[in-house]
């Protein structure tokens, strides 16, 4: 029997560093060039994306993401707490109590419908931040699912603690984030390198690496590491622990150049872009681009609540 890996590759779509003092774009129309070169990038790979995007953005430039869904790319809605206009709050989101979580993520959702005239159906916070409210209160306000964990990232000055978290795609359980559980709500993760020991980040944290290009928060944070090995082993490792449904997740920030020679960014993609075929081929698997929604919606039909 054939299997299939779906491969998502994510962009974090962050309002212009200037209105936020945080990371960002130099302008929103830097962000949306950066956008559009990544999705062209993947286009010619054979990939769509799936970008989850600030509600100011989308209600500013609606018609913009449009186009990008009209290309078959996913759009969902991504939120920093702390750079959010609508009501800036002093942390992310893992920080704060069921009701304002539930608060700040509806005027952010209204913001988004105000743009695309829908309601979002996935999302990803800021920082992968969460708590153990988070979930349900996704779900009691309509999302199908998300990106919502980055397993084994500690980072408490952000809210984000993913110590030991399912690294699979999986039904979140209402109660405890760690574990999966039985709510209908479909956290897809980032893919991390769970073979290789934690690592201390500068910026502050501590995680496993991922197969991000470039820099976490920008070029000069990262500590340089081979993505090509680093595919290998989230690959293999993958298919030793054979989940039901083979997800590789890859995020990226639209304050990267995705087309320069130069750029650390260009060339770690074009690394991991050439790896996936002959790393599936080398499994017996085949690569699939697909959009989170889509992935979402097939493991929801193909696997039982419990």
């Amino acid at each position: 029997m054939e299997t299939s890996l779906f491969v998502l590759f994510t962009m974090d779509v962050e309002p212009r560093s200037e209105k936020t003092g945080n990371s960002g774009p130099a302008s929103d129309e830097a962000g949306m060039h950066s956008v559009r070169d990544f999705q062209g990038i993947l286009h010619s790979a054979g990939y769509r994306g799936t970008y989850f995007v600030h509600p100011e953005l989308v209600e500013a430039y609606p018609e913009f993401y449009r186009t990008i869904e009209r290309a078959g790319s996913g759009v969902g809605l991504h939120l920093h707490t702390s750079k959010f206009a609508g009501a800036t709050r002093r942390c992310e989101l893992g920080g704060f109590e069921a009701a304002e979580q539930r608060e700040l993520i509806e005027s952010a959702s209204k913001m988004y419908e105000n743009g695309l005239g829908v309601r979002p159906l996935i999302f990803r916070p800021g920082c992968f931040s969460a708590n153990d409210s988070t979930y349900g209160v996704l779900y009691d306000l309509g999302f199908i699912g998300g990106g919502i964990s980055i397993p084994g990232r500690i980072w408490p000055d952000r809210f984000c603690v993913w110590s030991g978290a399912c690294p699979y795609t999986h039904f979140a359980h209402r109660t405890f984030r760690q574990c999966a559980g039985d709510l209908p709500f479909v956290d897809i993760p980032l893919s991390v390198g769970l073979t290789t020991p934690l690592c201390h980040h500068p910026v502050g944290f501590q995680h496993y690496r991922d197969l991000r290009p470039g820099g976490v928060y920008s070029e000069t944070d990262e500590v340089a590491y081979n993505r090509r090995e680093l595919l290998r082993q989230i690959l293999q490792g993958m298919a030793a622990d054979d989940p039901p449904v083979k997800t590789l997740v890859i995020d990226v920030h639209n304050d990267r150049d995705f087309t320069s020679a130069a750029s650390q960014a260009a060339n770690d993609l074009r690394t991991v872009l050439e790896g996936i075929k002959p790393e599936c081929r080398e499994l017996g698997w085949t690569p699939v681009s697909a959009t989170y929604e889509e992935v979402i919606r097939h493991y929801t039909a193909t696997q039982t609540l419990t």
